[in-house]
């Protein structure tokens, strides 16, 4: 019996194509129906216009939300740096503002893992963060994680003029004499931005009124805004924190006393809906550590390094358990959005 070649050719055909769909589903069910070509299911996210794949879970691609003070730019790129050594599956997103201003957005709703301050007070307003109810009986809200709150660092407010110090500006005392007759001109940071809050301090330890003297102040928003004013010559000299007058290396004349400002301590804490809180607490433990240290002291910061009994051991890195790596190291590398000012 002879066989018609029409017939054989399409049926040899049909069970190939059958036998390819069966191989696919089989494979599709081992990969957890994995799409764009990533496994896990993730799928990549191009915000800010850089190609970021996230992925959740132990092990896996974890990006943590820092916000932090402007103040902290300079050292925190680099830290980023030397973390995705230590964890390659972790990615680092910043967002850089002052104090008050991401203090606000936090209290707003805005999602972040980790807040970096620049004043013990704005931990304090988040860990008693209104939610609502009457102003007599409001509901009060902790909006960080309990025991995460570490300080992190210290600095010091310091009186700075421009190079040659034309004004001829020796220290506070003398200040407070000029601004009384109203013969210069001061650059300070806004009320609720970051160096503002103990700037603000100083003027009142000299009995000096913020909207008295407006004349003589101008205002910058933070991330050394100040301190750029006076080494431009905008200002006759700033109220800043010494690690901007480092960074601009300008050369302090004296130094606020601590009775005027309080410490000036940076806080960090960990937020209380952080979808990533050991991942968080590990990189919070991670910059009290050396290397993260040295940058922080190259910065000129006073860095507090002595680890804080409140942590819980199990969120500490060093308890977390090796982190595999899951990506080559051109597509891991962590991402520092451009800086934000705030007001």
């Amino acid at each position: 019996m002879k066989l018609d070649k029409r017939i054989i050719i399409p049926a040899i055909a049909v069970v190939f194509i059958l036998a390819g769909a069966l191989f696919y589903t089989g494979n599709d069910m081992n990969t957890g129906g994995a799409s764009n070509g990533v496994s896990g299911g993730a799928a990549a996210d191009t915000a800010g216009g850089a190609e970021n794949v996230v992925f959740s879970g132990r092990g896996r691609k974890i990006e943590l939300s820092v916000f932090a003070d402007t103040a902290l730019l300079r050292p925190l790129e680099e830290i980023a740096d030397q973390y995705f050594k230590a964890a390659p599956n972790i990615r680092i997103a910043y967002t850089f503002a002052t104090t008050g201003e991401l203090q606000r957005r936090i209290q707003d709703g805005a999602y972040c893992d980790i807040f970096l301050a620049a004043s013990p007070e704005s931990m304090d307003a988040l860990e008693n963060a209104s939610t609502g109810g009457p102003p007599w009986n409001p509901e009060v809200k902790n909006l960080l994680l309990p025991n995460s709150r570490i300080d992190l660092l210290e600095t010091l407010m310091v009186l700075v003029p421009p190079d040659g110090n034309p004004a001829g500006i020796r220290d506070f005392r003398q200040l407070a004499q000029l601004f009384r007759q109203g013969e210069i001109t001061v650059a300070v940071g806004l009320p609720d931005g970051s160096s503002g809050l103990y700037a603000d301090r100083i003027l009142n330890y000299w009995r000096l009124n913020r909207d008295e003297i407006a004349s003589c102040l101008t205002f910058g928003v933070g991330g050394g805004e100040e301190a750029r004013r006076v080494a431009d010559g905008a200002a006759d000299c700033g109220i800043l924190f010494a690690t901007d007058a480092q960074a601009w290396k300008l050369t302090a004349v004296d130094e606020a006393p601590e009775e005027a400002t309080g410490r000036v301590l940076f806080p960090g804490a960990v937020m209380a809906d952080s979808e990533h809180p050991e991942a968080a607490a590990a990189f919070l433990s991670y910059l009290r550590e050396e290397p993260a240290a040295a940058y922080f002291r190259k910065a000129g910061f006073i860095h507090l390094a002595s680890m804080p009994a409140q942590i819980p051991n199990a969120l500490l890195m060093e308890n977390w358990g090796e982190i595999p790596a899951e990506s080559e190291s051109d597509a891991a590398t962590a991402f520092l959005p451009e800086a934000e000012t705030g007001g």
